[in-house]
């Protein structure tokens, strides 16, 4: 997992051995993304296993904190989250796209964090990088999204830059949270 600052995302690699022999509840390791998590959201997985009973009720529905502040503050989440069907992000909704907010997809995870962060506009940063990254790996170039979203600074020591496409080395013990801080290009 890498912590950006202010979330988390969590990425699982397997040497290629692992190949057509590996399953879970992410899925199989057959180069099939269709089948990758569980019933094909992060939840369906704990659906199917659940069991309920008299000594086990089922749980109440998961929270929402855009139901907590009403249908205006949930509208203008929904706005912020949508600059995804905007540029630059807009030349990848075909091939990965947002979803909806009522259902599965990132669209309806975006208004949860920013509806979480009182409608501060700075907690979609990290669901636009999700989404970026989603994009690259789909051979969508959307590694310069920084240069159209003003508001999402990446920090970076002096003379780096952040890509979403950069490097994801492995935490060392002189760098327990690595990011895709990458040198500008030309530099040494």
């Amino acid at each position: 997992a890498t912590n950006y600052g202010t979330w988390i995302n969590a990425e699982m690699w397997l040497h290629g051995s692992c190949a057509d022999i590996t399953q879970g509840l992410c899925g199989t390791y057959n180069g099939n993304a269709g089948d990758d998590l569980y019933g094909g959201t992060p939840n369906s997985a704990g659906e199917h296993f659940k069991r309920y009973d008299e000594h086990c009720p089922a749980p109440k529905p998961p929270f929402n904190p855009c139901t907590d502040l009403g249908e205006d503050m949930t509208d203008r989440a929904e706005k912020v989250c949508r600059m995804m069907e905007e540029n630059p992000f807009s030349k990848c909704n075909g091939v990965v796209p947002i979803g909806s907010k009522d259902g599965p997809g990132i669209l309806k995870n975006c208004m949860s964090d920013v509806c979480n962060c009182f409608l501060d506009k700075s907690c979609v940063c990290s669901q636009l990088d999700e989404y970026a990254t989603l994009c690259i790996n789909k051979n969508v170039d959307l590694s310069n999204w920084l240069d159209d979203v003003d508001f999402c600074p990446m920090k970076c020591p002096d003379g780096m830059t952040y890509r979403s496409d950069g490097p994801s080395p492995p935490p060392t013990c002189g760098n327990k949270n690595p990011t895709g801080v990458v040198q500008p290009r030309g530099s040494l």
